[in-house]
Order: C-alpha cells, then sequence, then structure tokens
C-alpha cells in the first residue's frame, strides 16, 4: 500500500497547493479518489480472513444448522415463554 501511495505524482499535490486548496482539500479532493482502487483492493483482500474464520467453521460443522429448528413453534407454550405470562 505504501508503494501505491508513493506512486501518486507529486505535481498533483503542487498544483493543488498552487491553486489554493488546504491539505484536507487535497486529501478529500484529489488524494482519496486516486486511491480508492487501492484502498478498495486492501479492503477485499483484508476482508477474506475474517470472512473465512467465519464461514469455514460453519460449512464443516459437523452440527447441522436449520434456521427453524428451535422456533419452528412444536413447543405448546411458545408465546407465553418469550412474553413472561404476558399473553
Amino acid at each position: 500500500m505504501i508503494g501505491y501511495f508513493q506512486s501518486i505524482p507529486k505535481e498533483l499535490d503542487e498544483a493543488a497547493l498552487i491553486d489554493g486548496a488546504g491539505h484536507l482539500q487535497m486529501l478529500l479532493k484529489i488524494f482519496i479518489p486516486v486511491e480508492l482502487p487501492g484502498i478498495i483492493a486492501a479492503t477485499i483482500l483484508l476482508s477474506r480472513y475474517p470472512w473465512a474464520a467465519f464461514v469455514y467453521p460453519i460449512a464443516f460443522s459437523s452440527v447441522p444448522i436449520s434456521s427453524g429448528s428451535r422456533w419452528d413453534g412444536d413447543q405448546p407454550d411458545q408465546g407465553r415463554r418469550f412474553t413472561n405470562g404476558a399473553c
């Protein structure tokens, strides 16, 4: 990522200063749009590992995951149990 930031021409910085842009304005209007492809690529590459740490245990788990097995109404007192008897 450092190499990507260093590849941005210094002339962009100088041109923005000549045009009267401040440092925050240079960052928001010039450098972030130029660096956006690198930021997106780094974000995609860095988000693969937490996602894999989340998905692989689920994918290779021997316990079946069912969305309705616990809440499908097979228990007769389910409504009262969650409302603390207010029904």
